[in-house]
C-alpha cells in the first residue's frame, strides 16, 4: 500500500469520517462523566470505601460482560453484513438467535452473584467495610440481565449502520447520569449502597431506549417481495444460529477474558494491596478514559464498515479502512497521551490527600496506548474478517501475561507493579494481532503518514515538558510548554490536512457547504 491518500472520498471512508466525528463529539462528554464519576466518589468516600465501591463495579460488569457471551460483536457483524448483502430484514430474527442465550445465562449469572456476594466481599474488602461490600453487591445482582442485554442491543444498532444511538444513550445519558445521580445520592445523606444503585439506574432507561429504536426500525424496514415458505425460513434460521454461534462463541469467551484482563488488576490490587489502593489506582487509570474514548469512537464506526467490506471480499477496501482509521486515530490519541504523562503529576491530586502516588502508574500507562494506538484496529480487523478464535488465543495469552506479572509485582511495587503488567500486556496483545493481520491478510497500518504523526506529536507534548521535567522547573512552565506545542501541533495538522485526509471530516459532516466551496473554486 502506498502512502499517498487516496482523493476519491470513498463511501467507507465518509462513513467513518461521519461517525468517528459524531462518536468523538460523545467520547468528550464520556471522558467528562467518568472522571466526574470517579472524583465524585473518590470524595464522598473514604479511600478504602472508595476502592470498594469502584471494585465492586467492576466485578459486576465484568459479571455482566461474561452474560452477553460476544454478542456485541456477532451482532455487529452479522448486521452489517446482513444490510452489505440485501438481508436487512433479517433483524428480528439475528436478534432473536442472540438474546435468548443471553437472558438463560445472565439469569443464572445473577444468581450466582446474589449467592456469592459475602466471599467475594471478604476478597475485595477489609473487615472494615466487608459489610458495604456485600450489600452493594447483592443488589447489584438482579441488574445484570439488564446490563447484558443493554450492551448487546446497543452494539445492535451499530451493526444497523448508525452511531447517534451508542452516542446519544451510552456516551451522553449514561456517561452523565451517573455521576449526576450519584452526587444526588451523595448530597441526599445516601451510602455506598444507594450510589451504587444510583450509579446502575440509567442502565434500565438505557435498555428501554434500544429496544425501543430496534422495535421501530424492525416496523419500518424492507419488505419481503416474496416471504419464504415454513420450511424455507427454518433452515435459514438453524444456518443462522449455527453460523453466528459459530463466529459469537470463541468471541463470547475472548470477550470475558478481555473484559477481565481490563478490570481485573483493580479487583486484584484491592485483594493484595488493600481496598485504599484500589481507589488510588482507579483514579490514576481513569485519566486513560479521555484517550481510549477517542480511540473506541472511531473503532466503533470502523467494525461496521470493515465488515460490509469483508462481506463483499473487498480486501483492498478493508485495507485502506484499516490504514485510514488508524492515521486518524493517532492525529487525535497520541497528543492526549503525551500530555496525560507528562501532567500526571499536576491533574492527579484533585482526587485528594494521597492520591498522587497514581503518578507513576499514568505515565506507565499512557506510554503503553502509545504503542496501541500505533498498531490500529487490529483486533477489529481479525473478528470482522471472521477470525474470532485468534482474537480469543491473543485474549488468553494477554490475560495470563497480565495476572503473571500482577502476582510478582504488585507485592512488591504496589500499584505501579500493577500498572507495569498491564502495560506490558497491552503491548503484547497488538504486537500479536498486528503480526497476524500482516501474515494472514496482508494488511498494515503504519505507514509514512502516521510515522509524521508520531514524530511531531512527540516533538510538540513530550520533547520540551520531558526537558523541563528533568531541569526540575515551576510547574507554570510545563503548562506553557504544553499549550505552545498544542498551538504548534494545530497550526501543523491545518498545513497537513489533506496529506492527513482530515478535510474528508468536513465533506462528511458538510457535504453540501463542500459542493459549495468546490463549485466557487471551479467557477474561479
Amino acid at each position: 500500500m502506498t502512502d499517498s491518500p487516496a482523493r476519491s472520498g470513498s463511501d467507507p471512508i465518509r462513513h467513518i469520517a461521519r461517525g468517528s466525528a459524531l462518536t468523538g463529539l460523545g467520547a468528550v462528554v464520556s471522558a467528562v462523566g467518568g472522571v466526574a464519576l470517579t472524583l465524585t466518589v473518590a470524595r464522598a468516600f473514604v479511600p478504602e470505601l472508595a476502592g470498594t465501591f469502584f471494585a465492586s463495579t467492576t466485578l459486576f460488569l465484568i459479571v455482566a460482560t461474561l452474560a452477553q457471551l460476544g454478542t456485541d460483536i456477532g451482532l455487529v457483524r452479522y448486521l452489517s453484513a446482513h444490510s452489505a448483502t440485501g438481508q436487512g430484514h433479517r433483524l428480528r430474527e439475528t436478534l432473536r438467535v442472540a438474546l435468548l442465550p443471553v437472558l438463560a445465562v445472565s439469569l443464572c449469572c445473577a444468581v450466582a452473584l446474589e449467592l456469592l456476594a459475602s466471599p467475594m466481599a471478604g476478597w475485595i474488602g477489609t473487615a472494615a467495610v466487608e459489610d458495604d461490600a456485600r450489600s452493594m453487591l447483592r443488589w447489584l445482582a438482579p441488574f445484570v440481565p439488564i446490563v447484558a442485554v443493554y450492551g448487546a442491543l446497543l452494539a445492535a444498532t451499530r451493526g444497523l449502520g448508525s452511531m447517534r444511538q451508542t452516542v446519544g444513550i451510552d456516551s451522553v445519558f449514561r456517561s452523565l447520569a451517573q455521576p449526576g445521580l450519584v452526587v444526588l445520592t451523595v448530597l441526599a445523606g445516601g451510602g455506598p449502597t444507594a450510589a451504587v444503585l444510583a450509579w446502575v439506574a440509567p442502565y434500565v432507561v438505557g435498555t428501554a431506549w434500544c429496544t425501543a429504536v430496534l422495535v421501530l426500525v424492525d416496523r419500518e424496514g424492507p419488505a419481503v417481495a416474496s416471504p419464504p415458505g415454513a420450511s424455507e425460513a427454518a433452515a435459514f434460521g438453524r444456518t443462522l444460529t449455527r453460523d453466528f454461534w459459530s463466529f459469537t462463541a470463541a468471541r463470547a469467551v475472548a470477550g470475558a477474558v478481555i473484559m477481565v484482563w481490563r478490570r481485573f488488576d483493580i479487583l486484584l490490587v484491592a485483594a493484595l494491596a488493600g481496598p485504599a489502593d484500589a481507589a488510588v489506582y482507579t483514579a490514576a487509570t481513569r485519566f486513560l478514559v479521555l484517550g481510549n474514548l477517542g480511540i473506541q469512537a472511531v473503532l466503533m464506526t470502523v467494525s461496521p464498515q470493515l465488515a460490509r467490506l469483508f462481506a463483499r471480499h473487498d480486501n483492498a477496501g478493508a485495507n485502506r479502512v484499516f490504514a485510514t482509521s488508524t492515521l486518524w486515530t493517532m492525529v487525535f490519541s497520541w497528543p492526549l497521551y503525551l500530555v496525560t504523562a507528562a501532567a500526571a503529576g499536576l491533574v492527579i491530586p484533585v482526587f485528594g490527600a494521597g492520591y498522587s502516588a497514581g503518578t507513576s502508574s499514568v505515565v506507565v500507562l499512557s506510554v503503553a496506548m502509545l504503542v496501541s494506538t500505533a498498531c490500529g484496529s487490529v483486533d477489529a480487523v481479525l473478528l470482522m474478517s471472521g477470525r474470532s478464535g485468534l482474537s480469543l488465543v491473543n485474549a488468553v495469552v494477554t490475560l495470563a501475561v497480565n495476572v503473571g506479572l500482577d502476582l510478582v509485582l504488585i507485592p512488591r511495587y504496589g500499584i505501579l507493579g500493577a500498572a507495569v503488567g498491564w502495560a506490558c500486556s497491552i503491548a503484547l496483545r497488538n504486537v500479536l494481532a498486528l503480526a497476524q493481520v500482516r501474515l494472514l491478510l496482508g494488511m498494515w497500518a503504519f505507514t509514512r503518514r502516521t510515522a509524521l504523526v508520531a514524530g511531531f506529536s512527540t516533538i510538540c507534548f513530550a520533547a520540551v515538558p520531558t526537558w523541563l521535567q528533568l531541569a526540575s522547573a515551576d510547574a507554570s512552565w510545563l503548562v506553557l510548554s504544553l499549550a505552545g506545542g498544542a498551538a504548534l501541533y494545530l497550526g501543523w495538522l491545518w498545513r497537513a490536512r489533506q496529506l492527513l485526509e482530515l478535510d474528508v471530516f468536513a465533506q462528511a459532516l458538510w457535504p453540501h457547504r463542500s459542493k459549495a466551496a468546490m463549485s466557487r473554486g471551479a467557477i474561479s
